[in-house]
């Protein structure tokens, strides 16, 4: 094996020993040599050269060129794409991937600059990295493709970008990151995969950075969405980013979709149940006079309501009487009672007119005994006070009795 001096061979020429006897004075041509300047010549030994005639010893190839020939007399300079780094090379060697060397002579070879990259030996240049790919360092011989989440539209990157907020890339190598879709939404840089929208938000377009919060009056209790749904009727949704609407509280309605608060139920109306979309008229012998009920209140005796949706009972006219709750109609006194107020509960019973005076009964007779205890047996069936022969209205002011006949109370 030859020694080696700073990572290069050294030549070591052998000298040929002449006998004495039989040497002669030698005149070697260039390419040859003689170390003892007798003949027999020898030829240079590849790695170096001699141009003089003469020559005891062969001269090395300088560090850039090489022979590869005996008997030469000169060297060949290694050709691009090669180098030689030391004296006496008998060939050129390949640049290594990664690197090159341009025109001829080279003793090194430069390596590719960052964002370039040479995947064969010997070569006199450099490929830009293709889009999609990077080269960080100097030297590559290969491109390193962008990883997930990032990506290179140019040639010779020397890094990556991440994809931007509302893109993602799931793989290597990518020119381009992918918009997120509708329903979804990425707002960190350099991700793999985007985010479904959680429930009470959507997205509608592409490329969101984020989702928008449903709306008041809408909702969205499904994560991924697209849009946000009214609320139904009878439902509500007072703030932004609502997963469910709330239903209207008894005493209150909506009767649209869409609604961001409820109605109160108005005055003659009311509403036992949540969620509902109208309110219910009071019904007959009930009223209400407030807002937002959820219930009707009953006519106390002595009144009545005839009608839905009412705001107050009406009293029992003078004459006639309610004696229970909710009553829908008031009944006329009956036959030997009466009720000279509004608004009772019961009609009196009237006392037996027994008064007479100068052989008559008139009104003025009978002022003060109009009114008996309740309870009273009496008979009251004749109430025709006769003043002057004729029955007239003044003279019954304070009985009630539906038929004045005239006859004379007996």
């Amino acid at each position: 094996m030859r020694p080696t001096l700073y990572g290069c061979t050294v030549l070591i020429f052998s000298m040929l020993h002449i006998s004495a006897d039989t040497a002669w004075t030698a005149d070697c041509p260039p390419g040859y040599f003689s170390p003892t300047g007798q003949e027999p010549c020898l030829p240079c030994p590849a790695g170096t050269y001699q141009v003089w005639t003469g020559a005891t010893t062969c001269a090395p190839c300088e560090a850039g060129s090489f022979q590869d020939q005996v008997g030469q007399t000169s060297c060949t300079p290694c050709a691009s794409g090669k180098y030689a780094p030391c004296t006496g090379a008998s060939q050129c060697l390949n640049c290594p991937a990664g690197s090159i060397s341009t025109g001829t002579g080279n003793t090194v070879c430069t390596p590719c600059a960052a964002g370039e990259y040479q995947s064969s030996t010997g070569q006199s240049s450099c490929f830009a990295c293709p889009p999609g790919a990077y080269a960080p360092t100097a030297g590559m011989a290969n491109c390193l493709p962008c990883r997930a989440g990032t990506y290179s539209d140019g040639t010779g990157a020397i890094n990556c970008t991440n994809c931007p907020t509302g893109t993602f890339m799931a793989g290597e190598g990518a020119t381009i990151c992918t918009a997120c879709a509708a329903g979804q939404y990425q707002d960190s840089p350099g991700q793999t995969a985007c985010k479904a929208c959680p429930s009470g938000t959507y997205s509608s377009g592409t490329g969101n950075s984020n989702c928008t919060a449903c709306e008041t009056g809408k909702y969205q209790s499904q994560p991924g969405q697209t849009s946000c749904t009214n609320c139904p009727s009878g439902h509500y949704a007072p703030i932004i980013g609502m997963t469910a609407c709330l239903a209207c509280a008894p005493g209150t309605y909506a009767n649209g979709t869409g609604s961001t608060n409820c109605t109160k139920c108005e005055v003659g109306k009311y509403q036992a149940n949540s969620g509902a979309t109208a309110c219910v008229a009071c019904a007959e012998g009930q009223y209400q006079p407030g807002t937002g009920q959820t219930s009707c209140l009953i006519c106390q005796p002595g009144t009545f309501n005839n009608q839905t949706g009412q705001t107050a009972c009406t009293q029992c006219a003078a004459g006639t009487y309610s004696d229970i709750q909710g009553a829908t109609q008031c009944l006329n006194c009956g036959i030997g009672t009466f009720q000279n107020c509004t608004g009772q509960s019961a009609c009196f019973t009237c006392c037996r007119s027994d008064v007479n005076h100068d052989g008559r009964r008139n009104g003025h007779d009978i002022d003060s005994f109009t009114f008996c205890l309740l309870g009273d047996e009496t008979d009251c069936a004749c109430a025709d006070v006769d003043l002057n022969g004729t029955v007239t209205p003044a003279d019954v002011v304070h009985f009630v009795n539906d038929i004045l006949t005239g006859e004379s109370c007996s």
